[in-house]
């Protein structure tokens, strides 16, 4: 994006061009609506075969939107975002909606359970860190966007909003998970963990194990 914006809007342009696959993916794994862009690809299908380390990784969702913000942030390329960008923003938006929920036990935080990290050393987790903090910005320039185009635009949003279904409530829904979202917090500690389980894994006893034995995949 910094370096040579030519490069990474051809990058993002081919995410727009897979994002019918990406809807159809979403289907397949049991959303409603929705785009869920996959781990591996080579002409937009998912090609992992290993759920908990591919498909699982929901992140890669909000990596795309945070390249496409990025993006626009250096261009300020507001045709791309109109006429592409914005669609990626809105469908992925979906895709949290439909995969996290409000959580009364948590305060009624919108929490996003059963995803893997990009580290992937621990597959399937309630509220990874990293995920949940990309999926928070996701929401937020989903939402923002659509503000936007309804002022600035406001033919283009009236026409997108009719080929996606996309209403009125959603654009609300997607600002309260934003402005809801869990972030995993210990206050004795002071830290973010990595997810709500990563204080409770047993302690590894690094001087009794031999160092052909070592976690190299799981430290």
């Amino acid at each position: 994006n910094f370096n040579n914006p030519g490069i990474s809007k051809k990058l993002l342009t081919y995410r727009y061009n897979t994002l019918d696959y990406a809807r159809k993916r979403a289907i397949e794994v049991g959303f409603q609506r929705g785009a869920l862009f996959p781990w591996r690809t080579i002409g937009g299908e998912e090609c992992s075969t290993f759920f908990p380390a591919g498909t699982a990784q929901y992140h890669i969702n909000a990596d795309i939107v945070y390249a496409i913000k990025k993006y626009i942030e250096v261009t300020e390329d507001q045709e791309f975002l109109i006429e592409g960008g914005s669609e990626i923003l809105f469908e992925t938006a979906r895709l949290w909606m439909e995969l996290g929920a409000f959580i009364a036990r948590k305060d009624n935080r919108f929490c996003i359970n059963v995803v893997t990290g990009p580290d992937e050393y621990t597959a399937l987790v309630d509220n990874n860190f990293y995920t949940n903090m990309m999926a928070r910005e996701n929401l937020y320039f989903a939402y923002q966007t659509a503000v936007w185009m309804k002022e600035n635009s406001p033919e283009s949003f009236k026409q997108l909003s009719k080929k996606i279904g996309l209403e009125d409530e959603e654009l609300a829904l997607w600002e309260k998970a934003a402005n809801h979202m869990y972030i995993p917090y210990d206050r004795q500690l002071g830290i973010f963990p990595q997810d709500d389980t990563f204080l409770d894994k047993p302690i590894w006893d690094l001087e009794k194990t031999p160092a052909d034995k070592f976690p190299l995949l799981l430290h």
